[in-house]
């Protein structure tokens, strides 16, 4: 078979593009040939029934700035940035937003999203964050982060969940380029 010809799938990989449709209510108007090929390689190389597709999903964007409320920032002009750091004791990872003209800090954890209702229960991390659900926080949060930052989340993610850094992560733990474009500083 032909490697950028996908129109050979195995009963399994049909039934489960099919249930990943039904579940998202995809309506087959929206999808082109592009995006159906994209799903079907996300299929063949990844385990479709462990991995849920990118299904982090962003609520409607807030309808107000919240680190304005949070008193991070008085205005949207202030750009804040994403940075990590681990726990010495607990080796979990927390998200900090931090104002860079006035320095203030925010933690973000789990708990921080689930209380706030941004993420409807599925902002659980611990030793380490996906790639994608970093970016997300920084879109929901409007924060910017630094590819050196970026690219230490990643590598952090590798190391705790495939033993190395080295590791290349499958693309389905990456956010668009598009939306990493957005976010860098």
């Amino acid at each position: 078979m032909n490697e950028s010809s996908f129109s050979l799938l195995s009963q399994d990989e049909i039934d489960t593009l099919v249930r990943f449709l039904s579940e998202k209510r995809v309506s087959s108007d929206v999808l082109s040939q592009d995006s159906i090929d994209k799903l079907i390689r996300l299929i063949k190389h990844n385990d479709i029934n462990r991995v849920a597709l990118d299904s982090i999903g962003l609520p409607i964007e807030p309808a107000f700035d919240i680190l304005k409320e949070l008193h991070i920032r008085e205005d949207s002009s202030e750009v804040c940035e994403l940075l990590f750091e681990v726990n010495e004791n607990t080796q979990y990872v927390t998200l900090i937003a931090k104002n860079t003209q006035t320095g203030t800090q925010y933690e973000i954890e789990p708990s921080t999203l689930d209380r706030l209702e941004l993420l409807d229960g599925t902002s659980a991390w611990g030793y380490s964050i996906p790639p994608i659900l970093f970016d997300k926080i920084a879109r929901i949060f409007s924060l910017k982060y630094s590819r050196k930052t970026y690219d230490a989340i990643c590598s952090l993610y590798a190391v705790k969940n495939f033993g190395t850094k080295e590791h290349k992560l499958p693309s389905i733990y990456y956010p668009t380029s598009n939306q990493i474009l957005d976010n860098l500083l």
